[in-house]
């Protein structure tokens, strides 16, 4: 649940770490946002991957048009709709790839200028969160 005096230049998303090769890491994030980025753009970091620094690594913009093109293919970036109204919302996705879900995380980000006390700026208030999901069980080798 948003809060209302919240109500523009946010991303937020739901990252599914996926483990290509077995190993048990995260080898490629999915990452579906939603978006109300009216006025300024919304950075997309990742949650899995940090860089040599230990930061998160960059991963996209949303910009006002609602598009995020990662350059990295480590990531996929599905948009999951508008957040401009309302302030319930659902993200949902259907893995084809091929791996275990390793890692399910959410990632809320406000891109507006800070002005403390002031609605709109880097207050981000959610609550009642909840994550589920399922995945089949990983197929038999050879199979």
């Amino acid at each position: 649940m948003r809060d209302v005096s919240d109500v523009r230049n946010n991303v937020a998303y739901l990252s599914i770490g996926v483990d290509t090769d077995g190993d048990g890491q995260v080898d490629k994030e999915y990452i579906i946002y939603r978006y109300d980025t009216v006025q300024y753009p919304g950075a997309v970091v990742s949650t899995f991957f940090r860089d040599s620094g230990g930061n998160p690594v960059y991963v996209c913009t949303v910009d006002s048009a609602s598009a995020c093109t990662p350059t990295d293919p480590r990531f996929a970036v599905v948009n999951a709709g508008s957040m401009a109204t309302g302030n319930n919302y659902q993200w949902s996705y259907i893995l084809y790839e091929q791996g275990a879900v390793v890692a399910v995380a959410f990632t809320a980000v406000d891109a507006s200028y800070y002005g403390s006390g002031t609605g709109n700026d880097f207050w981000v208030f959610w609550d009642d969160l909840t994550i589920q999901y399922s995945a089949c069980p990983r197929p038999p080798a050879g199979a």
